[in-house]
């Protein structure tokens, strides 16, 4: 899950950085890192674990929100 959505964000920079669209690459992203927090579900996490799981969770919604993918979907597929 991890190596997927380091895959995933480096598409995504790339097609960032070289100013193309890149709506797939974010679905792409977004839908790697409900996978991890999926299988991450209500474990008990390090403080250094939360805290990294706090951060791929504000990122995740930033790029839901740049590239108007629906909350409702993300949120959805985040608590599978």
């Amino acid at each position: 899950d991890v190596k997927a959505l380091q895959d995933a964000s480096k598409k995504l920079k790339s097609r960032v950085d070289d100013g193309k669209p890149a709506s797939g690459e974010a679905a792409a992203v977004s839908e790697a890192g409900r996978k991890l927090q999926a299988s991450i579900g209500s474990r008990t996490l390090t403080e250094d674990a939360k805290t990294a799981s706090d951060g791929l969770a504000s990122a995740l919604a930033k790029i839901d929100q740049a590239f108007n993918i629906p909350p409702s979907a993300a949120a959805a597929a985040r608590t599978r």
